[in-house]
């Protein structure tokens, strides 16, 4: 279902220039390619699925960190264990602004 443009859903293009630009300033060698078989990372490759056009961007977002989070926790981490959920925590701070909950402090 196509959602309407009342809050900036995202477009082919800006998904692809957001990929870019993670994989870029990751240093990573990969690239992003476009797949009607859900999301997937298969070096040198993310994988993102057209469903996720002109979706919200921060489930948008999320799918394309989600794929280049297995870039640095494969093989080590290959079902989504802590190591995988870690750095998935690390590029959504850095790339979506959010603060991750995987340590709360005591303020008292």
């Amino acid at each position: 279902m196509k959602l309407t443009n009342n809050i900036g859903c995202m477009s082919k293009a800006e998904i692809e220039n957001f990929a870019d630009m993670v994989l870029r300033a990751c240093g990573y060698d990969c690239t992003m390619r476009w797949t009607t078989a859900g999301n997937i990372m298969i070096t040198p490759f993310i994988y993102i699925d057209e469903h996720n056009i002109d979706q919200y961007p921060y489930l948008t977002k999320y799918w394309v960190l989600h794929e280049i989070a297995h870039i640095d926790t494969w093989p080590e981490d290959d079902r989504h264990g802590e190591i995988f959920h870690s750095r998935l925590a690390e590029l959504i701070e850095q790339f979506m602004g959010c603060k991750s909950f995987g340590e709360v402090k005591n303020n008292a």
